[in-house]
């Protein structure tokens, strides 16, 4: 895993996740940004790479950890409903300063069970991050599914 809670509190300033919460959600993060990237960012790989677009790579996994962890507690509020553990509708959901009001709890429900909705959901915050950058004279462009004939962004380093 290539964050850690203390990158998540101290450097991206996060306070919506408790160290337990966290340790929930960052596996799955970096797993999505490996998938995103083709591996060309994973635990052993990351390092490779000029800190800038390190620490662009470790904001997007704390993000998306936040994200996993809001759609938990949805997700999980939506059960409880469903199964008559609590009572009434979702009015709403709040992220930091965004507020999502919601009519009834049939449309949140739809939308959150719907796995490729959710899945579109975090891959557009992977590409809002890793679009491509200019480091160094270097465009890193590591969400590009197009492998180039000529040398890797790594390769025209040395």
């Amino acid at each position: 895993m290539f964050i850690t809670y203390e990158y998540y509190t101290e450097t991206y300033k996060g306070d919506k996740l408790t160290q337990e919460q966290f340790a929930k959600q960052a596996p799955k993060a970096c797993s999505l940004i490996s998938d995103a990237t083709m591996l060309r960012i994973s635990d052993s790989t990351i390092n490779n790479y000029p800190l800038q677009i390190i620490d662009v790579v470790k904001r997007c996994a704390c993000d998306l950890c936040e994200k996993y962890y809001d759609f938990d507690q949805i997700y999980n509020n939506i059960t409880n409903v469903a199964s008559g553990k609590s009572n009434g509708n979702v009015s709403f959901e709040r992220s930091g300063l965004a507020e999502i009001r919601y009519g009834y709890s049939e449309g949140i429900i739809k939308k959150f069970t719907d796995p490729v909705e959710f899945k579109r959901f975090l891959l557009d915050t992977i590409h809002e991050y890793l679009r491509p950058q200019l480091v160094n004279g270097i465009v890193y462009n590591l969400t590009s599914k197009v492998m180039s004939n000529s040398k890797c962004c790594l390769c025209s380093i040395i």
